[in-house]
């Protein structure tokens, strides 16, 4: 008996995800520590907080955006916007409670930057594998 194609797309489909937002969260940690092992040396580390936090969110989003593209191959855009939306969703949930309900647009702002070069690094992952295929 033959499996449809579309329906074991649509069980990696969960998978990904999960491997996505994991891909996501770990390579945010690495960047923040060696960013921030990086600004430590600086004679001011405060004043520079915000602008290495939104570089190693973004620096999370282009890395996370291509291995999920990669990883998923056909639907691979997709998965990787999803992962993302997800991603964002959880730090979103994590500011509102960590602030209790003060979130300012700071965090959009950065979540919408993320969910963009997520989904860039995700084209550019598909274009690099048509190239190769010709």
């Amino acid at each position: 008996m033959k499996k449809h194609r579309g329906i074991k797309t649509q069980r990696a489909l969960p998978a990904t995800l999960i491997f996505g937002v994991i891909i996501s969260f770990s390579v945010l940690f690495v960047t923040s520590l060696a960013l921030a092992g990086l600004i430590m040396t600086t004679s001011n580390p405060v004043g520079s907080v915000k602008t290495v936090s939104l570089v190693a969110l973004l620096v999370s989003g282009a890395i996370s955006g291509f291995v999920i593209s990669k990883r998923k191959g056909e639907g691979g855009f997709l998965a990787s916007l999803l992962s993302a939306l997800i991603f964002v969703g959880i730090i979103f949930a994590l500011s509102l409670i960590l602030t209790k309900g003060k979130v300012g647009g700071v965090v959009l702002m950065n979540g919408l930057c993320y969910l963009l070069v997520s989904a860039f690094s995700s084209l550019l992952a598909k274009k690099r594998e048509r190239r190769r295929r010709r």
